[in-house]
């Protein structure tokens, strides 16, 4: 019985962890933009854009994901929104370090010429960047 109890242990974490992969609620937050600064410029003088750097490692992004999703999901006709995975996406990653990123998550609000209007470093509550928004969108 001995021999096979470390087989058992391991057998039992490795269910355990199938089965707590498998129950984790999805997340819903904003689709991730592949291409960001492509995105960018085939949308510069049509409408505001609002671009949040972001990465799935960062507790304060995760916590803004569904903040940026209603967002989106609100004002998604009147701006622009362009998510950029620093995490994963080396495009991201460039487009970051030309904006000077210092840290994420970190959002920068364009007016409809390109022009940033606000910008924000960490953590920002619903409330501060619909206050942002609504600076760059026509009523």
């Amino acid at each position: 019985m001995k021999k096979w109890l470390p087989v058992l242990l391991i057998g039992a974490l490795l269910l355990g962890g199938f089965v707590w992969k498998k129950t984790q609620v999805k997340n819903d937050g904003p689709v991730e933009t592949a291409n960001p600064l492509q995105v960018m410029n085939e949308i510069l003088g049509k409408k505001p854009i609002f671009v949040e750097f972001t990465s799935d490692d960062c507790p304060y992004c995760v916590k803004m994901k569904p903040i940026i999703k209603e967002l989106q999901d609100k004002y998604g006709e009147q701006i622009q929104f362009v998510i950029a995975n620093t995490g994963n996406n080396e495009e991201a990653r460039k487009l970051a370090l030309f904006y000077r990123v210092r840290g994420i998550p970190a959002v920068f609000i364009h007016d409809q010429e390109g022009k940033i209007i606000e910008k924000y470093e960490g953590f920002t509550t619903k409330e501060t960047l619909e206050k942002g928004i609504n600076k760059v969108i026509k009523p």
